[in-house]
């Protein structure tokens, strides 16, 4: 489903060598993390901790080259624009050293997650849960893992449907 007014907030999964699993929020205007992508995430700097966003050309299997990428898990519809969701949590500063570490890529995403709760862009029920939407999100990786992606299309698996369906990727 493509919409004017919504977008979709999910999970880009991927598994580099030696490292544990890495997350990454990601926001698009179709459930299946085509076409245009905004891709986030934190990583160790000289200054410290940062929160980086990146357009995905694409889809998210282009965000992390270096690492596998096991596809998405689509987290919830948001009932605004994705420029728009992007633009509030990045002007807004999820990342703090003075909250919880975010040396992990899942508190970043699991913060990012309750800010668009609180904000009220989704079903915020679902998003406000931490340690509930943790667990649905672990136990969903496991399937990503099962459907590996090809050059031209990864596994999107969903916390509110069974099942995988897959996404289609263009990489340059």
């Amino acid at each position: 489903m493509v919409g004017r007014g919504i977008s979709h907030v999910g999970l880009a999964i991927f598994n580099p060598a030696s490292f544990p699993t890495q997350w990454v929020l990601v926001l698009s205007a179709h459930e299946l993390f085509q076409g245009k992508v905004m891709c986030s995430t934190v990583w160790m700097s000289v200054n410290g901790w940062q929160e980086i966003w990146m357009e995905c050309d694409n889809s998210p299997a282009s965000f992390n080259r270096a690492a596998t990428f096991a596809g998405v898990i689509h987290i919830a519809v948001l009932t605004q624009p994705m420029e728009f969701v992007h633009s509030e949590i990045k002007n807004n500063g999820i990342v703090s050293a003075k909250q919880a570490n975010p040396a992990y890529t899942d508190q970043y995403v699991l913060q990012a997650l309750r800010r668009i709760g609180d904000r009220r862009f989704g079903p915020s029920s679902l998003l406000s849960r931490e340690k509930e939407l943790n667990e649905g999100l672990r136990s969903r990786i496991p399937l990503l893992n099962r459907y590996p992606h090809t050059s031209s299309s990864f596994p999107v698996a969903s916390l509110s449907q069974d099942g995988v369906r897959f996404g289609k990727s263009q990489w340059r």
